[in-house]
């Protein structure tokens, strides 16, 4: 019969333990992501989401990359800025 491996604090199996906490870590990924969403959907502290259409900014910002952007009073040289067209919310 073979012994089950048991961390000494809890009195856990190992594999509980470990279950457990990819478990929370996946709660907490997911509560983050939820917020991020609903604060830039609505504008919450002048955030928004873009998806990047295109690949232009390759290797900083990948076409299809998701960012997250706050307008700013003044920019410098080298600032990564995004810019509406005619057509809508364009990158």
């Amino acid at each position: 019969m073979k012994k089950k491996e048991v961390d000494k604090k809890s009195n856990k199996p190992q594999k509980t333990r470990f279950w457990s906490f990819l478990k929370w870590m996946i709660f907490l990924i997911v509560v983050f992501f939820s917020a991020l969403f609903f604060a830039t959907s609505f504008g919450f502290a002048n955030y928004q989401m873009f998806v990047v259409k295109s690949g232009s900014m390759e290797p900083a910002i990948g076409a299809g990359d998701l960012i997250v952007v706050k307008e700013k009073p003044d920019y410098e040289v080298g600032d990564i800025i995004t810019f509406e067209t005619h057509e809508g919310n364009d990158m």
